[in-house]
């Protein structure tokens, strides 16, 4: 809002205008916080994952890789359920739980 305008407001305009800027402010704090958390937990997922590459390469092997993967799950209570829709066909659980953001529409066949 340019400075004249401000100028014109009565005082309780002001304040209510004022109020709502201190409501923003903790809007953009807390989106700001959460922004780190989740920046913080994609990092530490990467990072297990490259451990995990790291130990199947260079380390103890294939088993001792997926130590670090099974950790990385476990931990938050990740690891899929044994009677989830796919839990046994990793293709066809990965296609129906990642993110739908990334995913194509679906485009009916023209005819």
């Amino acid at each position: 809002m340019p400075v004249e305008m401000i100028m014109r407001l009565s005082p309780k305009q002001a304040g209510k205008l004022y109020q709502k800027s201190l409501k923003q402010e903790q809007r953009i704090k807390e989106l700001e916080e959460n922004n780190k958390s989740l920046l913080t937990c994609l990092h530490n997922n990467i990072v297990g994952q490259q451990s995990a590459w790291i130990e199947w390469k260079h380390g103890e092997g294939a088993d001792a890789a997926m130590v670090w993967v099974h950790n990385g799950l476990c931990g938050p209570g990740l690891i899929p359920s044994e009677d989830e829709p796919h839990a046994t066909n990793p293709q066809a659980y990965f296609d129906e739980n990642h993110s739908r953001v990334d995913r194509k529409p679906e485009v009916e066949p023209s005819v």
